[in-house]
């Protein structure tokens, strides 16, 4: 989270939270509505002093006048535990009562303390204060919205964000959102989600850059290119939000009011259950509402009804509904929303367009770390736009900050690139981003699920230089699946496919599940798969199309089938169709649906479109790039081979032989766990000073040693961690453990791993410690010792009882050696895959 209050900030909120553990409030909502409450009334007390300084006594707008004096925050300071908790008490209960400022009186109506313990209330208000002076520096610095970023960490602690859909939109994809959208004066704005109130915030200061002087914006003044009734209107009649849970209207409220909002109109309701009968319409709205659950459809209001309880679809129902005919929107929405084919999904879709929709942006998967991992885009309505007929779509691959949970900010930032896009597709200039085209509603209106993939497009494009026509292959080619049916698993039986059993252009069919003769046939009955045809998964590894090359005795589930049509054996070859998929896999998976587990539909494939050529000339092609596959599938038949070698590698039999001893591991290594400091983004840092962090992901292109890492500690995390210097070992203790990885570089690894540390490099070779470690000889024992039911764990104990042959050191050498050469070999081959890889993609590029 750093990406949003500092490190500073991060340790004063974390130190806030454990004295209300401490204190027994173990309730985080509850926590972060009394921080709230505290935090508001300080920043009450210092509106206050400004006014007064200004020479402000109107009652009306100062709130601590009166009888209320007496709680100003700097009085409250002075207080010793007994005093402050009555006070507090007394306070809360007269607000409501004794001040005319409506904001004011709502927030502070029906709240109480809650924190019972007094002495821990009375540091609770002084560590407080010290961090709001934290604050206070940052705000100076130009960091805006900082009550809302803190809100956003508080919530970050929270164990339900996420799952209730309450987690805070980034400000920086809010800022994006409301630079497209462009909002004007005299306009009505809403959020129908409005949370923390973070898109009027970012609406308001948007508004006040436009039209505020450059002078007054140096001197911290506001709206002088406004008239007054254009004045009023901004504050009176501009801002409006709606949500159901009455804590979000509070902090909203005191969001807007220390941003000078104090008339906002923000109500509790359900946009989607308690709206019904209402006209109110608005020429903006923008909003990125909760997307992670259903409503009962019998709940939602009858002018919403779409068919579905997806709480996405009908927030798009609502603002299209009320919008003005003038109006515009852009909203945040699961990615689902692109091209689900559920049926209320598909009629939103069609409603869109017939409502103006003029862009899509595709977001990075981690946007919304840690809440939640979903895959969001961007929406762009505009009701002027319904004769514009066509939709842009960009792509974001970077925000400016990692995708990890921990969000640290990075140099790649896409958003000021697709902004221009956009900015030039507005004023009819040539798009210079190839993250960007256009899309015309015909060719969306071509499938009849409408789908707004903006990459399934750019795949049809990027063929459409070919000089032979492009066809959908489900005009050429039948299209089908098998079974979705749940069919009876049988000891002796019949294989039956999914796409596990698809792998690098073979069907596997060792590993496949068997079925009883019954469900084959009647699977096949439907299927009917054929010598020729192509199966291509249609879940988990998405694409890698195979062809069936022998008289097939399997069904399939969950794989696509494609054989050529009866009558278009003379226009097209199955195995052409089979070279052309293949160099779209990656396409494929890209735009594939899904978070946990990808997966494409049947329509989706029937709608690819491929370049067709005459017969002779897919012949020539497909002879092409039959003899580079040759070569690809001769190489990669050598890497299993040699990497077959390394897992079945066995030396127990040659040590009973020559009588080598059979050593524990502990007693050739020190075996230590790591150490996690806690909690872990206390002690994590971008500063470049910072200790090399190393974490499982960091292993993702790494074989053998670990080069590099992503992320650092901060040296009181280093000294609650574990060191690893070069030449040490590093083992994964938990679900995918064991595999070993020596250290090229000094770290400090966490508590999911295990250090090894070779005691006598004289009697114990490092390479041939990493070949034994990565055998199949000691992965057997690892497995057997493992604990654990659904999460399966190692532990040093379990790792020291490990048993490993030892051979003479120079017997250790040529064992390790002749792994090397094997290793060279296959990096060979994989160069070679590589290389016929882009012939074949040449190839393709000739029609």
């Amino acid at each position: 989270m750093s990406d949003f209050i500092s490190s500073n900030l991060h340790k004063k909120v974390d130190h806030l939270m454990d004295i209300f553990f401490g204190a027994g409030v173990a309730s985080h909502p509850t926590i972060i509505e009394q921080i709230n409450y505290l935090l508001f009334m300080r920043a009450l007390s210092q509106k206050d002093d400004d006014l007064k300084k200004i020479g402000v006594t109107d009652s009306d707008k100062i709130v601590f006048d009166g009888e209320l004096e007496k709680y100003h925050w700097d009085n409250l300071l002075t207080l010793n535990a007994e005093q402050l908790f009555i006070a507090l008490e007394e306070c809360f209960r007269k607000i409501p009562e004794s001040t005319t400022n409506r904001t004011v009186r709502l927030v502070f109506r029906n709240a109480h303390i809650k924190l019972f313990d007094k002495p821990s209330l009375r540091t609770v208000v002084h560590e407080l204060d010290a961090f709001a002076k934290l604050m206070d520096d940052e705000e100076h610095e130009g960091k805006r919205d900082i009550f809302g970023d803190t809100y956003e960490y508080l919530l970050s602690k929270l164990s339900q964000a996420g799952t209730s859909g309450q987690f805070r939109t980034p400000r920086h994809i809010i800022e994006f959102l409301v630079g497209v959208i462009v909002p004007k004066k005299g306009e009505t704005i809403l959020d129908p989600a409005v949370g923390t109130a973070g898109f009027l915030v970012k609406a308001f200061e948007y508004l006040r850059r436009e039209y505020t002087s450059t002078e007054q914006l140096a001197s911290g003044g506001a709206f002088d290119n406004l008239s007054s009734k254009e004045h009023n209107f901004l504050y009176e009649h501009t801002f409006s939000g709606f949500d159901s849970d009455e804590d979000m209207i509070k902090f909203g409220m005191m969001n807007l009011y220390l941003h000078g909002l104090q008339n906002a109109k923000l109500i509790r309701q359900n946009t989607l259950t308690d709206t019904a009968g209402s006209r109110d319409k608005y020429d903006v709205i923008l909003a990125n509402p909760p997307f992670s659950g259903k409503i009962d459809r019998d709940s939602v209001a009858e002018e919403l009804q779409t068919n579905t309880g997806a709480t996405e679809v009908l927030f798009l129902r609502y603002m299209m509904r009320h919008l003005t005919e003038s109006g515009r929107a852009g909203v945040i929405v699961p990615e689902g929303v692109l091209f689900n084919a559920a049926g209320g999904y598909t009629k939103i879709r069609e409603l869109l367009l017939e409502n103006g929709l003029w862009c899509v942006v595709s977001l990075p998967g981690g946007v919304f770390n840690p809440y939640a991992g979903v895959k969001t885009s961007i929406l762009f309505f505009d009701k002027t736009r319904k004769e514009n007929a066509e939709v842009l779509f960009a792509k974001v691959e970077h925000d400016g900050f990692s995708l990890s949970a921990q969000r640290k900010p990075i140099s790649k930032n896409d958003l000021p690139k697709i902004l221009t896009s956009i900015e030039r597709y507005k004023n009819g200039e040539e798009l210079q981003e190839l993250n960007a085209h256009v899309v015309d509603y015909s060719r969306i209106r071509e499938s009849k699920e409408l789908n707004l993939n903006g990459d399934r497009y750019k795949i049809i494009e990027n063929l459409a230089g070919s000089e032979w026509p492009l066809v959908k292959l489900g005009d050429i080619c039948d299209v089908r699946d098998g079974t979705h049916d749940s069919p009876k698993y049988v000891a002796e039986g019949f294989p039956l496919v999914t796409s596990k059993n698809l792998r690098e252009g073979k069907i596997d069919l060792s590993s496949a599940s068997l079925i009883s003769k019954e469900d084959y046939e009647k699977i096949n009955q439907r299927s009917g798969v054929n010598l020729g045809d192509i199966l291509m998964p249609m879940i988990g590894t998405i694409g890698n199309p195979v062809a069936v090359s022998s008289e097939p005795n399997f069904a399939i589930k969950n794989v696509a089938l494609i054989k050529s049509k009866p009558g278009n054996k003379d226009k097209v070859m199955n195995s052409y169709v089979l070279q052309i998929l293949r160099t779209m896999t990656s396409e494929f998976s890209r735009q594939s649906s899904g978070s946990t587990q990808k997966f494409i539909s049947l329509g989706f494939i029937r709608d690819i479109q491929l370049p067709l050529p005459p017969l002779e000339i897919q012949q020539r092609i497909v002879e092409k790039i039959e003899n580079k596959q040759q070569a690809i599938d001769h190489a990669q038949e050598v890497i299993s081979a040699l990497e077959r070698e390394r897992a079945y590698f066995d030396p127990s039999s040659r040590a009973q032989k020559e009588g080598w001893p059979i050593m524990k591991l502990s007693d050739l290594l020190v075996i230590e766990r790591g150490a996690s400091p806690r909690p872990i983004d206390k002690f994590t840092t971008s500063d470049q000073d910072g200790e090399n962090w190393v974490k499982i992901g960091d292993t993702k292109n790494a074989t053998k040693y670990i080069t590099g890492v992503a992320e650092k500690i901060t040296k009181d995390g280093a000294a609650k961690s574990r060191r690893v210097d070069p030449g040490d070992f590093i083992l994964s203790n938990s679900m995918s453990f064991g595999r070993p990885y020596i250290m090229k570089i000094t770290g400090y690894i966490h508590d999911g791993w295990l250090l090894l540390k070779n005691k006598d490099k004289t009697v114990l070779n490092n390479d041939y410690l990493y070949e034994i470690l990565s055998s199949g000889y000691v992965q057997k024992q690892f497995e057997k010792s493992a604990t654990g039911g659904v999460v399966r764990n190692l532990n040093s104990a379990l790792v020291r009882e490990v048993t490993i042959p030892l051979p003479p050191i120079e017997v250790q050498k040529e064992i390790a050696a002749e792994f090397t050469e094997e290793q060279r070999l296959i990096d060979a081959n994989l160069s070679l895959i590589s290389l016929y890889k882009k012939k074949i993609a040449h190839a393709i590029a000739e029609i």
